[in-house]
């Protein structure tokens, strides 16, 4: 079930974004698997800051800092937030891999790469 609790934190985040060229892209994973995806230019007059938040933007992150600090609403249940866990004979729990979509969580505890 999920957790329909709603929270309220005030705050704008500072700063603009940046122009961005896209280009198409294949590309590999660390782990080998290939994906389609675009390739985010920013230039060389850009900073950082500037292209990470023109992605959150993009991605319809809603950003913001307040008296606890910076904090990001996300669109539930876009972000990956599936963990696999390892428990061993003593019943110590070890994180295996976490921010996996549930399909991905799934397809490694059946024994098969993500």
């Amino acid at each position: 079930m999920q957790d329909k609790t709603k929270y309220h934190r005030t705050g704008e985040p500072g700063g603009s974004g940046c122009a961005v060229g896209v280009l198409s892209i294949q590309s590999q994973r660390p782990d080998g698997t290939e994906f389609v995806g675009v390739l985010l230019d920013a230039g060389r007059d850009s900073k950082e800051i500037e292209l990470l938040r023109t992605v959150a933007g993009k991605l319809g992150v809603i950003w913001g800092n307040d008296d606890l600090g910076w904090w990001a609403a996300l669109q539930y249940p876009d972000f990956p937030s599936w963990s696999v866990l390892r428990q061993d004979d003593n019943g110590n729990e070890f994180v295996v891999q976490a921010n996996l979509s549930e399909a991905q969580a799934n397809t490694l505890v059946a024994g098969r790469r993500v």
